[in-house]
Formats: structure tokens, sequence, C-alpha cells
């Protein structure tokens, strides 16, 4: 067990002839292994019922252990040939899941986490599956299989990380181990078969996540895996790469052990077919014969090696020896046998328990006599009835001397010779019984002649002749050309004797013709090339006659022509000659009909230079030394003249040809030849070339005109490289700004535009771009992007958005105001999570309360604050929602500004326009009605009214409307306003609180004199209907004035004056009030 700080890893090896054979690798893992938070292995730790998962155990010893409650959403326990028939948990894409509630404070961990996992045909299921996950896709770690790539990424609060397994969609994948590993506030990296897929420092990926729930074959908010998961492993450590190849080595050595054939196989007996197999889990097999199958048959001694690659693709290799029979001893030799020396032969069968079957004809004795020519070979079986055949040998039966013979008796002349009636082949000896070797013999006396005669073959044969001599042959003398050349004359002379008493009667010349020439010397012409068999014979008038044949060759005259190459200005012409017969010429005399220049090379090279006829002559004599001439007429033609001009292209685009290529005369280019400078090329086309990689290349154009004659253009071109599209998008909901990242690369050069084009209608033309879907569903989204190159690819792709998201909040009261609570309430639509920043240095924090109450310092007076909601779903969506308010200081001031009065039926109906200018809201007031006929009326009033805000009350009391004759010119109405409520905050601005209105004249009011009697200082308030300056005049009981008060110009309205009453002598005082036109006395009494 991990416990004990080993892994035990079981590598299979293969064998043939012999039981499997298991061996065991160990490596230490104390250094790491503290830090394993989860172990879960498919062939321990499951419990099971008829192959239903019902709990998957963890082997960590953190008892993190998963299991399901709804048995139909159990997976199975599963053996698949590809994890080298090992269990694995195999999940039905429908809604198979295990569950655990929570790993322990795994979001805060540095993680290495390691799974063995398959993926099978998923198609119409989503755009991922979860294998594994943690949480939710907008706060947890969620592992993922990415359907429409066939890639594996890992989520962490929606930014993802992705590895390329690449794939046909929803195919399903082999067996991969993968690899997750994140340091906190670091680098993230993925792995798939120990390489290095990706790495990430995104500041959200790389910060710890929000614990949860754990789902294996499942995430929330995305599809169920149907696939299977052998073994996962997670360590609460960012783990060293040995550590981490260690851990990669011991799971892919289990899920693929390494290819291994066995001991060395040793065969003693028999014939039987051998054979090598290997496990059918590999992806590919190479053996050392060629053979790409698991298993192969031999039947030949050696050694042999089977490569494969597994389905992690690592290579591996093995080799056996095989030892078997020695098999070549069933062997026949080929045989040349003499037909006159019957030979016997005899079928070889090796030592032990082997039978002889039969020869290739059906003779089943293994011993038999070879009297004809046969191929043959023989089959032995042995006890396991296989059998073996030896190879095929030819029997050759020599009958070339069969024939021979030196013809019957005859009598002949001395000197006249004997020999073989006919000519035999491949005769390597004579040996007459006279002694001689020659294969003619000269009879120099009566008697028998033998003649014992030997081939190459060492085969023999002999004849016997008796021969009478009955005279002397003449002496033969001449002299004869053996050859001569058609046409030419072939001299012959004859000088031939004969013994004293002998007379040469006749001699006969025959060349070979049908008539014969009987003159001693001369000449002859052969019209008619070829071999004449001739002869000559000389009689004597005695009856004896000597001949002798010979052949006379007559070589043909030369019929010579010549060929040239190449009819096009400014290039070597070869000329090359040749003769009609089979006859090398062996010297040439050229003239090439221009200013003498000749040549007496075999095969010239002339450049003629302008286009033209020339007469060219040739004399040429043969290895025979016959002559020939011949004149040729050569026709130097116009050339082509390549003229293209290529535009650089892009990867893959067609290239751009100005072509102004041309050939003089009535001649057309037949044919333009290209080299395209990457291993490529083709006839004829100018247009529809493009190139699947960028760089340099040399572009070679050979035209071709129908005359032959071609020009040749070469150009340096460079290949652009197109953008490497990718992207990036975020959570998408109705109505929320989904966020688009192009994440394309280009390996030279920069990518100068990009280019989104949402649901076909709207465009926008930035690297990073944000676009609110109104629709909810599937939309689809095109991106394009461009290098400086003018190099274009683009990508269409869908996204599915999810119900609207609507981040939005009230403030109540609407102006903020320092040092008391105001309420935040969240009215957001679709939101499942909420972040709170209210701007008072606290930060963003997550805030899920409907209502908050917020106090801000009096420090802030003045200041704006920006109060921010962000708002999340499950989905991953978020919207953000922001108000700048300013922070204002805590005034409280009620202003009345105006006044309304009415008369109907007798009675007052009064109203008031309240309005609030300070910050504070107006929320309680006492209201108080005044006029001189009643007394106070006071209401209250509640609601709110804002800085700025103003509202209208209309006093439910009426009073009478009755007025005495006094006050028939001068009534007036007054409303006084007062806080109802206990506040620190006092009113800043008492004399805005009093409204007073004259309701029967335009004349000059006096509202009141206050207080009276008094000792102290009064207060006089006087109401203006238009603007005008007042007179304040005091009087006292002598008719003096005590006091005077001219004030400046006024505006309509209430007007304060403060009296020093106080200083006044006790007494009666008249006090008189004038503005001009009418005044008002009263009285004042100082106490």
């Amino acid at each position: 067990m991990f416990f004990q700080k080993e892994i035990k890893i079981l590598v299979f090896a293969l064998s043939f002839f012999f039981a499997p054979k298991i061996s065991f690798t160990q490596f230490d893992t104390s250094d790491f292994f503290d830090q394993c938070i989860l172990w879960l292995k498919s062939d321990a730790g499951v419990s099971e019922t008829n192959g239903i998962v019902d709990s998957w155990n963890d082997l960590s010893g953190n008892n993190n252990n998963y299991g399901i409650n709804n048995v139909a959403f159990r997976p199975q326990l599963n053996n698949f040939y590809k994890l080298n028939n090992e269990p694995s948990i195999k999940f039905d894409g429908q809604n198979d899941r295990l569950y655990n509630a929570s790993i322990d404070s795994i979001n805060e961990y540095d993680l290495s986490i390691f799974i063995v996992s398959l993926g099978r045909n998923q198609e119409g299921s989503g755009a991922r599956a979860g294998i594994f996950s943690v949480n939710n896709f907008n706060n947890g770690l969620i592992c993922s299989r990415e359907l429409a790539s066939e890639n594996l990424a890992t989520f962490v609060k929606t930014k993802k990380i992705s590895s390329t397994i690449g794939g046909v969609e929803n195919t399903g994948f082999d067996p991969v181990v993968m690899t997750y590993q994140r340091k906190i506030d670091s680098i993230a990296k993925i792995y798939l078969n120990g390489i290095l897929e990706s790495s990430i420092g995104n500041a959200i990926h790389v910060s710890p996540f929000v614990n949860g729930g754990s789902y294996l074959g499942y995430a929330t908010g995305f599809t169920s895996l149907k696939g299977d998961i052998a073994e996962i492993l997670i360590f609460s450590e960012f783990l060293g790469i040995q550590d981490r190849q260690e851990i990669e080595s011991y799971l892919m050595d289990k899920y693929a052990p390494p290819v291994n054939l066995g001991n060395d196989i040793e065969i003693s007996y028999g014939f039987c077919d051998t054979s090598l197999s290997s496990p059918n889990y590999y992806s590919s097999y190479l053996w050392s014969n060629g053979s790409n199958d698991s298993t192969i048959a031999i039947d030949t001694q050696g050694l042999y090696w089977l490569e494969s690659v597994d389905v992690f693709g690592r290579t591996s290799r093995d080799s056996i020896y095989v030892t078997i029979p020695n098999r070549d001893s069933l062997s026949l030799e080929d045989q040349l046998i003499c037909f006159n020396i019957p030979t016997t032969i005899e079928a070889f069968l090796p030592t032990g328990a082997y039978f002889f079957e039969e020869w290739s004809d059906g003779i089943t004795n293994p011993s038999r006599i070879i009297n004809q020519s046969d191929s043959l070979f023989y089959t032995v079986r042995d006890s396991f009835n296989c059998s073996w055949s030896s190879n095929i040998a030819s029997f050759v039966i020599d009958t070339s001397l069969e024939p021979m013979s030196l013809g019957p008796d005859t009598s002949l002349c001395l000197g006249n010779e004997i020999g073989l009636n006919e000519s035999l082949p491949n005769v390597e000896s004579y040996v007459w019984n006279t002694g001689n070797i020659d294969s003619i013999q000269f009879i120099d006396t009566s008697g028998i002649y033998i003649l014992e005669i030997q081939n190459n073959n060492n085969c023999q044969n002999s004849d016997t002749i008796e021969v009478a001599v009955n005279g002397t042959a003449p002496s033969l003398s001449y002299f004869i050309e053996s050859e001569v050349c058609q046409g030419s004359e072939l001299i012959f002379n004859e000088n031939s004797t004969v013994p004293p008493g002998n007379n040469i009667s006749q001699i006969t010349w025959n060349f070979g013709e049908l008539d014969s020439v009987f003159v001693s010397s001369g000449t002859k012409v052969y019209e008619y090339p070829g071999t004449y068999y001739s002869f000559l014979e000389v009689s004597t008038a005695e009856g004896c006659s000597s001949k002798e044949s010979f052949n006379i060759t007559v070589h043909p005259k030369p019929i010579t022509t010549f060929e040239t190459t190449n009819y096009c200005p400014y290039e070597d012409i070869n000329f090359e000659a040749s003769n009609e017969y089979a006859v090398p010429l062996n010297s040439f005399n050229w003239n090439f009909d221009q200013e003498g220049n000749t040549s007496i090379e075999i095969n010239p090279s002339y450049n003629f230079g302008v286009t033209g006829n020339y007469n060219v002559e040739l004399i040429a004599i043969d290895s025979n030394q016959c002559a020939d001439t011949v004149v040729q007429v050569v026709f130097i033609q116009p050339t082509p003249v390549a003229d293209i001009f290529i535009s650089n292209p892009c990867e893959f685009a067609i290239w751009d040809i100005d072509d102004n290529s041309s050939i003089s005369d009535t001649f057309e280019i037949a044919t333009y030849e290209w080299d395209y400078g990457d291993e490529t090329d083709s006839i004829n086309p100018v247009q529809g070339k493009y190139y699947e990689n960028y760089g340099e290349y040399t572009v070679q154009l050979i035209l071709t005109a129908d005359n032959g004659c071609m020009d040749t253009s070469i150009q340096n071109i460079t290949v652009h490289p197109k953008p490497i599209i990718n992207y990036q998008v975020g959570p998408a909901c109705k109505n929320t700004w989904t966020e688009f990242d192009d994440l394309s690369t280009i390996p030279q050069g920069s990518i100068t535009a990009t280019d989104w084009l949402f649901n076909l209608q709207f465009e926008v033309n930035a690297t990073n771009t944000y676009f609110n879907f109104p629709t909810t569903g599937i939309q689809l989204i095109d991106l394009t992007s461009t290098s400086d190159q003018g190099c274009i690819v683009d990508t269409t792709f869908t996204v599915d958005v999810s119900e609207e998201l609507n981040a939005n909040f009230n403030v109540n009261p609407e102006i903020l105001v320092s040092d008391i609570p105001i309420s935040f309430i969240n009215t957001s639509v679709g939101s499942d999570s909420s972040y709170w920043d209210f701007g008072n240095a606290d930060g963003l924090n997550y805030n899920n309360d409907i209502q908050n109450s917020i106090t801000y310092s009096s420090l802030l007076n003045g200041t704006y604050v920006d109060i921010t909601l962000i708002t999340v779903n499950d989905f991953g969506c978020r919207d953000t929602i922001s108000k700048t308010l300013l922070v204002n200081e805590a005034l409280y001031d009620i202003n009345l500004e105006t006044l309304f009065a009415q008369d109907i039926n007798g009675f007052l109906t009064v109203g008031v326009q309240i309005e609030n200018l300070g910050t504070i809201p107006l929320e309680s007031l006492n209201l108080t009605l005044k006029t001189p006929e009643n007394g106070p009326i006071q209401e209250n009033w509640s609601g709110s009214i804002l800085q700025g805000e103003n509202e209208i009350y209309i006093f439910n009391a009426q009073p009478s409307a009755f007025i005495s004759d006094q006050d028939a010119t001068e009534r007036f109405v007054c409303v006084e306003a007062q806080n109802a409520n206990a506040s620190p905050y006092l009113d800043l601005n008492q004399e805005n609180n009093t409204k007073c209105k004259n309701i029967e004249g335009e004349g000059l009011v006096l509202l009141s004199m206050f207080p009276n009697p008094s000792d102290q200082d009064i207060t006089i308030s006087t109401l203006l209907t238009t603007s005008t300056s007042l007179e304040i005049e005091f009087f006292d009981q002598t008719g003096r004035i005590a006091y005077k008060e001219v004030s400046p110009e006024l505006l309509k309205g209430i007007h304060n004056f403060n009296i020093p009453f106080s200083k006044f002598e006790k007494g009666v005082y008249t006090v008189r009030i004038s503005d001009g036109e009418s005044s008002l006395v009263n009285k004042m009494i100082r106490h």
C-alpha cells in the first residue's frame, strides 16, 4: 500500500509457449505521499452489486469516499482490453455519477491531480462532460472532456487550461493519463501522458476556489461523462518533476505494460509452425519481419523483435531468439547426368522419428534412378503429422553427344580428311587412335580410325570408321580475304600442287552463290552483305581431289544517319550518329555548315545560337572499315521567354501570378513545368497553387513550347504565415455582456486586425470585446484574424446563451448623507451570488443579503464614492452595475417656498410648498397655520423629501374666511414648519421656515412683533407684496422718536428686523412701519 511509502508497478511480460510473467519495479514515494488526499483505483476499494458500483472508496486514508444514493445514477464496473484488461468505472453519459460531500481544504492547496480515463462516443450531449469536479463552474474546479475537440481541460472559477488530444467531435479518445498541477497564486500546468500541453498564470485560475461537493463523471452545469475512469490520485502539493514522472510512469506501466516476449525459445524436434504473439491492447505493432499484426508465424531459426506503441504513445521493444531443428539437411543438389551413365539418388532423413512421405512426382520409395530430365523435391513427416519439404532440384540428362558419327566406312585419297558428320556442342577434347587430338584426321594409310570425344560436362562417346586408300589428293595452296565490304572487290588466288605423275584437271571456286568460278585467281564483288559459305576444290586427272571450305563475311556498307536533340537557340545541340546495321562506327568527320566548324567526336555538341536551317555533313567509317557520307538539314527553332511574377502569398492561399511569358513565330507554349520549392511539382497549372507551411521558397518554372524549346525562370518567394486562430469565450447570458478574447497567434509578423461577427449582423473590430445577447439559445459567432501581411483566417463557432442576469439596486435615501444609515436594496434578476463594494474602503466582498445598511463617515463629505454590485449566476455569467454618488454633509434645512390660500364657501383652503434645502431627508414636520382671526392650527406631515425635492401640503383644517372691516385691505395667512422628530441636527436657516401671504391686498403687512411686552431685544416680521424699502420708527409717550431704522431696497416676501429693544426706557412705544405709500402703526410695551 501507499502507506508503506512505495508503489509496486506491475509490468506485464508477453511470452510464447509459457504462462505470462509479472515483474515488479519499486520506487520510494516518502517525499510526497504524505500529501496524498485522494486515491481511487478501480482494482481495489470498489464496492459493487452485480457489476453496479455502490461506492468507490478512498485508499489514501482520508476517507474521501464516493457514492450515490440513487441506484439509477450508479456506474458500472468494467474490464476493457485497452486498459490492459484492468477494471475501470464506466459512466453512461446519461446520468451516471458518484458524489462526495467535500474534500477537506482541497480549494486552498497546491494541487497535483492524476486521472486515467478514456472517452466513448458521446454525440448530441452538449459542449463539455465532467470527469472530476469540486463545486460548480463559477466558483470551483472542474476537470472536463471538451466534446467538440475531444480535448481535456481544467476549469477554475470559469478560467480554462486545456490539452490538445484532438479528434473527431464526440467520437471519444483512447486511454490517457491527464496530469493537472496548480500552484496557488503562481501557475497551472496540464500534461497528457507525461508531455506538457499547456501552462497558464491567470490570476483567477491560480487563486483559491470555493470548496463544495465533488462529483466523478459529472460536473454541475456540464453533461455527464460517457467514458471510463480507471484511477485518480490527488496530492496537496505541486509535485516536482521526478515525483510527477514517477506517478505517471506507475499509471502508464500499470495500464499499458512495456512489451515483453519472454525467454528465448528452443525447439528440438518437429516441423510444426511456431508463432509469436503479443496482447492486443497496443495501438501499433512492428515485428522484425515487417509484420504489423499482433501475432506472427515463424519457420526460420533466428533473432526476432517486436516494437510496439502503447495507448499512451510510448514505444517499447523486446527481442527473443528462437531455435528450431536444422531443416536445411532436407536438401537436394542440382545434377547434370550423362545419357549413357545411369544415376541413383537417395532422399535424406533426419535422425529421429521422421518418415519419408513421397517424391514430388508421387514415387514413395526414397531411393530412385534418374533416367530422364526432371525437377524434383521430396517430403518428410514428423510424429505430429507436420511435414517439411526439401528444396526443388533440377536433374538434367546431357544427350548432346548421343548423335556422334564418323559416317559409314569409305574409300579416300591420301591427304583427304575425316571427322564428325555434324558438329556437336560443347565438345572440349578429341582423341584419335592415331594419337591425333584435332577434330580432323588426315588419311595417310588404309585402316580403322577410332575417335573418342568429351564435352564440358565430362560426358564421353566414341565411333569407328574403316578407310581404304585409292590415290593421292592435290595439296591446296591459296589466298583469299575472309572479310570484305559490300560493293568492294574481293581478291582470290590459287597455287595448289600434285605429286609428279599427276595432273590438275579442274579448279573450282564457289563464293557461296549459285554460280562457281573455274579460274586460279581474280576478284569478286558482293552486292549484298552476309556470310557466304564458300569452298575451293582442286581435282586431278587421276580421279583424286582436295576440297576446303571457308566462310567469307561481307560487311554491309554503313547506312549512316544522325539525330540531334534540343533544336533550340543558344543551347548545345547533341549530335548522335547511328548505323542502320548493328556495326559500330569508329571514325567521324562532322561539318556543321557554319564557317568551317568541324568535329571528329563521336557525339559532338554544337551551339548554333541563331534560328535557321543548317546542312550538317557526316562522313562515318565503321569498325569493318566500311564508309558512308550523309548530309541532313538541322532546323534551329524559336525558344519561349519565361516572364513570371509571383506575389508573396499567405499559407493555404492560392497565389497570384502575373504571366507575361511569350514565344515568337507561329509556335505556342505547350507546358509549364513547376517546381514549387516545397517538394511538390506540377505540369501546366499557373493558378490554384497554395503552400501549407510558411517560409522562404525557390520557385522554378520551365516553359516548353510546342517545338520542344524551353526557358527557365527562378523566383524566390516568401510565404507568409496565417494567424493560428484561437479564442476564449466567457460565460454567456441574455442581456449580459459576454467576454470574447482573441487568443490567436502568429509565428512571424503580427496580427493587425481582429473582426468578430455576431449572428451574421453585428460586427466588432477589436482583439478583445464584449457582446450583449438579447436572446437565449444558440448564437452563431464568426472570428476573423488578419496579419500584417494581409493573411486572413476565420472560424465559426456557437455559444449557448443562458437566461438573463440583470444587476440592479436601489438606495434609500437616494442622496448619501454622512453619519446616517443608508439602505442598499439588491433588486437584481437571475442572480445566484452577489459581490458588493460600497465605496467605503472595505473593497469588494461576497454579500448575498437583499438589503444592506451602510453608514458613511463625515470624513467623506464632499467626495464621490463608487458603489458597485457584481452579480453571478451558476452558468458563470456576471453583470455589474455601478453608481457614483456624492457623500453630503448632514444638513437640515426646511424651506417653505410657496403659500396658497383660497376662500371656498367662507372657509380658507390653505396649502404650502415644502422644499428640502438640506441633505437630510425631511420625514416628519409640524406645520402651524396662523391667521389674525383664528388661533394657531398645527398639523403633522410625514413622508420623505430628498435634497432639492419639494412637496405641496394641503391643510386639513379650513379656518373661517370672515374678516372685520379694519382688516379688509390687509389680511395675511402664515404657515410655520418645524422638525417633528428629535434630531441632533439643527435647522440651518430658521428664517425660511415661515411663509406668509396677504390674501386681501397688495400692501404692507405686519406679521408680528415679539415678544410683546418685553425687556429683551425684539423681532419685527413684515410681509412685502412688492419690492420696496422700509422705514421703522419707535415713538415714546411724549411723541419723541426713540429709534429709527431705514432698510435698503428689499425683495417681496417676509423680512425680519432685530430691534435693540432691551436698551429702550420702560414705557409704551408707538411703532410706525412705512413703505412710502402706506404705514402700519402698532403698540409695543417695554417693562
